[in-house]
């Protein structure tokens, strides 16, 4: 990955709208696969850390104080994913970033809209896309990362700042010619 196109990404993304100028959100670029990788044993490590959050004794202990949504998704989605991202490591496989050779992680202030790293990220992945690049925004890092207080402070700056997002991005596999068609969930007209 050439530093000029993720230049052009990051030029893109420092043109995202925030809640109240001047910008509160920082990047940290990952350039290269070592380093992509470094960060991916860096999260598994995290990760394996956090097995307790999806141990059935963790949920049972806790599932009379949250709701039913929380409680399925620590339980549907965050204990199979933690468990899918140790194994693949164990076998050599990045299943976290994808082996990616550039990474993005967008963070911001506590005094920022925490949605603010999220359009940044947003502006970085459709100028990829427009420059015939590929990526994925990996929104699942962030909260392992806030609760990591060594990792956390490796790569999030300055202290007190909160990761956002992760963007990860390459050169596709495959090239589309159309757009996948997606629909919102409800759309409703008052």
């Amino acid at each position: 990955m050439e530093l000029d196109k993720i230049d052009r990404v990051l030029r893109a993304a420092s043109t995202a709208p925030m809640g109240i100028p001047p910008s509160d959100v920082g990047v940290v670029v990952f350039h290269g696969r070592e380093k992509v990788r470094a960060f991916a044993t860096d999260m598994a490590e995290v990760f394996g850390k956090s097995r307790w959050l999806g141990s059935p004794a963790f949920l049972a202990m806790l599932r009379p104080f949250m709701g039913k949504a929380m409680y399925e998704f620590l339980k549907n989605f965050v204990a199979p994913l933690v468990q899918l991202t140790l194994e693949c490591r164990e076998k050599g496989i990045d299943s976290l970033f994808y082996d990616a050779p550039a990474a993005l992680l967008f963070h911001q202030s506590p005094y920022a809209d925490p949605a603010d790293s999220h359009i940044a990220a947003t502006y970085a992945m459709i100028a990829a896309e427009s420059m015939g690049l590929g990526g994925c925004l990996i929104g699942t890092v962030a909260p392992f990362m806030n609760m990591n207080k060594r990792v956390k402070a490796k790569y999030v700056a300055p202290d007190g700042n909160k990761a956002g997002i992760v963007y990860v991005l390459g050169y596709p596999a495959f090239h589309f010619q159309k757009g996948v068609r997606r629909r919102f969930a409800s759309v409703k007209r008052v």
